[in-house]
């Protein structure tokens, strides 16, 4: 037999499975993800999101056993609309969760901005800025932490001068200031 936990959770995933069988004398446990162990209690990361049927095999004298177990990992990513762009832009910032129902908190440099899958939030300066998902699964309480960086570009140059005199008799020097 086998346990294992947590059986549903956001990519990467860490998994512990224990071998609970009796009498075995070798165990072998195949993740569905292409990797194999044969050790009794092994610890497998799923790095990358879907449904991952965990097969594990107990031999001994008798014979052969098979357990089955499914394990659940889903996206955890930020989208962004635009891609980049340039002060002052408006950018909606959405959870990408495979799906989940849930709760998405917000942030933008440690700062809540909400808590809606889709956030509207205005970067009005040019710089690089992190912004942070926590995202909780409301059926079960799964709990996935994200954060990417997002450059907000400067906006078309723009020129304008003063010229010191602006008028008066010639032959006039004038300076002109950025």
């Amino acid at each position: 037999g086998l346990d294992c936990a947590p059986t549903r959770g956001f990519a990467p995933l860490t998994v512990l499975c224990s071998d609970t069988s009796t009498g075995a004398t070798s165990v072998e446990w195949n993740f569905g993800d292409g990797a194999t162990s044969s050790e009794r209690d092994p610890v497998h990361t799923f790095a990358a999101a879907g449904q991952f049927g965990l097969v594990q095999t107990a031999q001994s004298a008798g014979g052969t056993a098979t357990a089955t177990t499914t394990i659940d990992v889903f996206p955890l990513s930020i989208g962004t609309s635009p891609a980049t762009g340039a002060a002052p832009v408006d950018v909606v910032v959405s959870a990408r969760v495979g799906g989940l129902s849930g709760i998405p908190i917000w942030t933008i440099d440690g700062q809540p901005i909400g808590s809606s899958m889709s956030q509207l939030h205005t970067f009005r300066q040019p710089g690089t800025y992190r912004i942070g998902l926590v995202f909780g699964e409301i059926a079960t309480g799964i709990v996935g932490v994200t954060e990417i960086d997002y450059v907000v570009g400067f906006g078309p140059a723009t020129a304008q001068f003063e010229p010191t005199p602006a008028e008066g008799p010639g032959p006039l020097t004038v300076a002109f200031e950025d």
